[in-house]
């Protein structure tokens, strides 16, 4: 493994597995890896849902299953079959820290002949090393922006976690992580086992009134899916709820009917898993199974949690001078949950509700102990492709403090699985992406076109394009005056310019803008349709009507275009009468 690989220079899924292969060969020792992967292997048959028990067995450390993915890409042909969501889960956890910890030792900060940076890499008691991954995390986007970086915790017990020092100012944080109850993830092994043993693909959605605590409570909650399986039913006891949506073995992928989850602010734990193929030529999801774990009282259980980690983390801050922030991680407990079947599954906005009631407890909390500075929930976000396969990953932090007004997010790392996209490709990809309402990724694609060439008018166009449907319109008039710089007979561009202008109250420059574009192609019929607006919004109807009518002449089933001169037309009806 090369010490100084270049991450923007990785260009295929080859070079990625080969190179994040080698990574941990490098850092966690083949011999240790191996010696974990035999244990991991031991606890299921291959491929089956026992295998997850990794997630909870405290003597199985996590780069075994790391190790697992990897060489199942590889042996694969470098094709990413990523079958469970918690796979693809574990492939972002591992693609991050790889970043981070790299990072890390091309700075000097950690060294890999240092006993206690390798007692904590291989130390595989449960949650030990997912919290050295975090504070790896928050040092490496210290170091990134220009900090000295010190690890305090691994020099003497009872210090800090990590001092970041840059000039004249000293920052010491305190990283903890809220984590899921593991029996949550008991319960979905117990149930994803029994689907596969009974060649059963459904949706189970289990709301569970009761926190689970031990093993009578995994076998009463599959015994409730069983018998609400067995009598095609919703089944309800004091315990628990669950509710059953059979799924066939075959599902097509061209235009898939979406599952739509609901009040996914009180789930818990979500695993899925399928076949993605090609069957009789066409593609086909196979074997779909969706498990769903909620908890009602979530909220208050991750605020009773908060709270003791708070108590903790500032008494490990007392004794310092300088800035004072505790990190947490609260991927599992409050971030959007990985799912399998991204364009099959779709989950409304629940999250981001959990999200922001955590935030505003913090900010709550920080009023009362103002010698804290500030505090930052971390949270990984994985956008994948459209066949379930990661293509963007981010590690997110949001800041709150006592005087900062809500809603402040920074985005501090991103890390695109590589690919040997070419510009214009790139450019065709994000207009699927926007079309299905993936602008954060879509706007990160333009934004990389326009790095590789930079003198793709289309990229400029249709980023400003997206900015205009985002409300940014001030943004977007800087790409589109951009596109037309490069082609100013640019029609695509000069219309688009005009909505931007439109949105920011320009009207008469808009009206150039559509003009101009509508004397280099008269049957543009957008055009045609945005000049009309404008006029209707000047109160100039009889010139609305005019552009609308050229539109529909254009194209009669132009549907913005109908419901404008349906409206123009009962305008002219009511001031006929008047």
């Amino acid at each position: 493994m090369s010490d100084n690989v270049e991450w923007n220079k990785i260009k295929n899924a080859k070079e990625l597995i080969d190179f994040l292969i080698d990574f941990l060969y490098k850092v966690f020792k083949k011999e240790y890896i191996m010696d974990q992967y035999k244990k991991l292997k031991s606890l299921a048959p291959r491929s089956k849902p026992e295998e997850l028990k990794y997630l909870i067995e405290p003597n199985v450390h996590r780069v075994a299953k790391w190790y697992e993915i990897l060489h199942n890409i590889k042996n694969r042909n470098y094709s990413f079959d990523l079958r469970f969501s918690t796979d693809i889960e574990e492939f972002m956890k591992m693609l991050i820290f790889a970043y981070a910890f790299d990072n890390l030792l091309k700075h000097g900060v950690v060294s890999l002949d240092d006993s206690a940076v390798m007692g904590q890499l291989q130390d595989h008691r449960r949650g030990k090393f997912e919290s050295f991954m975090h504070h790896v995390l928050v040092a490496s986007n210290y170091t990134s922006h220009g900090f000295e970086v010190t690890f305090l915790d691994l020099l003497e017990e009872g210090k800090p976690d990590i001092y970041a020092k840059k000039g004249d100012l000293d920052v010491y944080a305190e990283c903890k992580r809220l984590t899921r109850n593991d029996k949550y993830v008991e319960i979905a092994i117990e149930i994803g086992s029994w689907l596969f043993q009974e060649d059963i693909n459904a949706i189970i959605d289990v709301t569970l009134l009761r926190t689970p605590k031990d093993e009578k409570s995994i076998k009463e909650v599959a015994k409730a899916v069983k018998k609400a399986i067995e009598l095609d039913r919703i089944v309800k006891n004091d315990y628990v709820h669950v509710y059953v949506q059979n799924l066939p073995e075959l599902i097509e992928w061209i235009a898939p009917v979406q599952i739509s989850v609901p009040e996914p602010e009180n789930i818990e734990f979500i695993l899925s898993t399928s076949y993605f193929g090609i069957f009789d030529g066409i593609p086909k999801i196979k074997n779909p199974k969706i498990i769903i774990l909620r908890n009602p009282n979530k909220y208050e259980e991750i605020r009773r949690r908060l709270k003791k980690v708070f108590q903790k983390a500032n008494k490990q801050l007392e004794s310092v001078k300088g800035r004072k922030l505790i990190y947490i991680d609260v991927s599992e407990v409050a971030g959007r949950p990985t799912l399998q079947l991204p364009e099959l599954i779709r989950l409304n906005i629940g999250p981001e509700i959990v999200l922001g009631r955590v935030e505003e407890f913090v900010r709550n909390w920080l009023e009362r102990h103002l010698n804290l500075d500030a505090v930052c929930l971390t949270q990984y976000s994985l956008y994948l492709d459209e066949l379930g396969l990661p293509s963007f990953i981010t590690w997110e932090n949001k800041i709150v403090t006592s005087y900062v007004a809500p809603g402040w997010t920074i985005q501090t790392l991103i890390i695109p699985v590589p690919s040997n996209y070419t510009p214009e490709l790139l450019v065709n990809r994000s207009i699927d992406l926007a079309n299905r309402g993936l602008h954060k990724l879509a706007e990160y694609y333009y934004r990389r076109a326009i790095e590789l060439n930079p003198n793709l008018k289309q990229a400029y166009n249709n980023l400003g394009n997206l900015l205009n449907k985002l409300g940014r319109s001030h943004e977007a008039l800087i790409y589109l005056n951009k596109a037309l710089e490069i082609d100013p007979q640019y029609v695509s561009a000069l219309i688009n310019k005009g909505i931007a202008l439109v949105k920011l109250g320009k009207y008469n420059q808009a009206l150039e803008c559509f003009e101009k574009a509508l004397n280099l192609d008269p049957n543009d019929k957008k055009g045609w349709y945005n000049k009309a607006l404008v006029h209707a919004m000047l109160g100039q109807h009889d010139k609305a009507l005019a552009s609308v009518n050229k539109a529909l002449a254009i194209d009669p089933k132009y549907r913005a275009a109908l419901k404008l001169k349906e409206k123009l037309d009962k305008a002219k009806d009511i001031e006929e009468i008047g």
